[in-house]
């Protein structure tokens, strides 16, 4: 139930705050920082991540521990993984308009983005969510969490 009123906040709030950011600043960060990861360009994820990364991102790598025993080791060697073609491709039909942007409560602004991606298997069709989290560090834009949902 949770995750289904998370899923509903991300999804109405992107008419609540559309008019946060100028038009400007969410292209600029959608050719850089989304275009970066549906090339996976591994270098450029790297350099556009702040690290520790924040998030469940470990356990769709099959991670051991806790979250806060996950390294930047772990995370730069997962990226084919994280990224993966089907997260992609669900990415590619995507834009900009799709971004959440908010700001947080020491007023900086942010941008989430949910990634619905559909995996079909023997038992029928299972929807999963990815949400990306990006803010800007020392000024440039960077994901700072990965979450999933499904």
């Amino acid at each position: 139930m949770k995750a289904l009123l998370f899923l509903l906040l991300i999804t109405t709030s992107n008419v609540a705050f559309s008019q946060i950011a100028n038009l400007e600043t969410v292209r600029n960060f959608w050719d850089t920082n989304i275009m970066e990861i549906i090339r996976l360009e591994k270098d450029k994820i790297i350099e556009h991540t702040n690290y520790p990364v924040e998030g469940s991102w470990g356990y769709i790598l099959e991670l051991e521990g806790e979250a806060e025993t996950w390294t930047t080791e772990d995370f730069n060697a997962g990226i084919p993984f994280l990224f993966n073609e089907e997260l992609r491709s669900a990415l590619r039909s995507k834009s900009y308009n799709d971004l959440v942007h908010f700001k947080n409560d020491n007023g900086e602004l942010e941008f989430i983005l949910q990634v619905t991606t559909i995996t079909s298997t023997e038992d029928g069709d299972f929807e999963s969510s990815t949400f990306l989290y990006f803010k800007k560090f020392e000024g440039v834009w960077k994901l700072f969490k990965m979450e999933y949902a499904g």
